[in-house]
C-alpha cells in the first residue's frame, strides 16, 4: 500500500519538475545569456512584425495565427489592417458582412501583402 502514496507524490511532482529544472540551469551565466539572447531575439520580431502591420495599414493582406480559432477563424484570413498601436492589430475581414477583430501582435505568427489581382 505505500507504493501508492509513492506513486501518487511522483505524479504530484511531475509537473513541476521543468520549474525545478529551470531553478538549477538559472545559476549557469551561459544561460541566463542565452535567455536574455532569446528574449531580445523575440523582441525583435515581434517589432519587425508591428513594422510591418503599420505600413500594411489600409491593404488587403493575410494574416496567419494560431488563435484565430478562439474567434471561429480559420488559421489564415484575408483581412484589411485597421490600426496598430501599442502591440494591438485591428482588422477587418471581408466574408458575408464585415467583422472587425482586435489581437495583439504577437498572436500574429505571419503577415503577407495581398497582389492586386487587376494588376
Amino acid at each position: 500500500m505505500w507504493w501508492f502514496f509513492v506513486v501518487m507524490g511522483l505524479l504530484m511532482l511531475y509537473p513541476k519538475l521543468d520549474d525545478i529544472i529551470d531553478a538549477f540551469k538559472s545559476s549557469d551565466p551561459g544561460y541566463q545569456k542565452k535567455k536574455q539572447l532569446e528574449e531580445r531575439e523575440q523582441l525583435a520580431q515581434q517589432l519587425d512584425l508591428a513594422r510591418r502591420l503599420e505600413e500594411l495599414k489600409g491593404q488587403v493582406c493575410q494574416l496567419e495565427s494560431s488563435q484565430f480559432y478562439l474567434m471561429s477563424l480559420p488559421t489564415k484570413v484575408q483581412a484589411t489592417i485597421q490600426l496598430v498601436d501599442q502591440g494591438w492589430v485591428e482588422f477587418t475581414v471581408d466574408k458575408k458582412k464585415s467583422d472587425t477583430y482586435i489581437v495583439k501582435v504577437e498572436a500574429i505568427s505571419m503577415v503577407a501583402r495581398m497582389l492586386s489581382e487587376t494588376a
